[in-house]
């Protein structure tokens, strides 16, 4: 029974880890052997990079929305106002 959880990370792939070790291979060398921790914290900085993207374009978007909102609050105030004053 696999869990689907979004909280959990999905078995990364053989072409998820040859990135990871290209990466490494690229940073320290022919000569420099890395382990499992560095490539476990690899995946886990791109993880937590998507993650930060995702929760930024949610709160840009969120922003976007009150704006609106403030927009057209200051719209039914002014024509609230209007109707008032010529009534």
């Amino acid at each position: 029974m696999a869990d689907e959880s979004p909280d959990r990370f999905a078995e990364p792939t053989d072409d998820d880890l040859a990135r990871v070790a290209t990466i490494l291979g690229k940073i320290g060398g022919p000569h420099v052997g890395w382990g499992a921790q560095q490539s476990l914290d690899v995946l886990l900085v791109e993880r937590q990079l998507a993650a930060e993207r995702l929760a930024s374009d949610r709160l840009t978007r969120a922003t976007w929305v009150l704006a609106a909102s403030t927009v057209a609050l200051v719209l039914a105030t002014i024509a609230l106002v209007v109707v008032t004053v010529t009534a």
